[in-house]
């Protein structure tokens, strides 16, 4: 496994948010503690910021309907099942 992972949910996907969305994951706590530093903007505290960052915070809404397809997705889309089952038959 490498030092972190990255998720897309880009409404096109099985598991899609509304709007652009993902997701980094990580055990390296200091690669970690970078991320969320560069993802707000570089601020490492109130007003102050160490470094460029960008802001890329997925917000409530996108996180509210990403975690209603998720409880969805994990029964498995109705459409890929029957693919897997049509695809097991031939």
């Amino acid at each position: 496994m490498g030092r972190a992972g990255c998720l897309s949910f880009y409404p096109t996907k099985n598991l899609g948010a509304y709007g652009d969305a993902g997701m980094i994951m990580t055990s390296d706590e200091k690669l970690a503690t970078r991320l969320r530093t560069l993802r707000n903007h570089g601020q490492t505290g109130r007003y102050l910021s160490t470094e460029r960052g960008w802001n890329s915070r997925l917000d409530e809404l996108q996180a509210a309907i990403l975690r209603v397809k998720l409880a969805i997705w994990r029964t498995g889309p109705p459409r890929a099942q029957a693919h897997a089952a049509a695809t097991i038959r031939c």
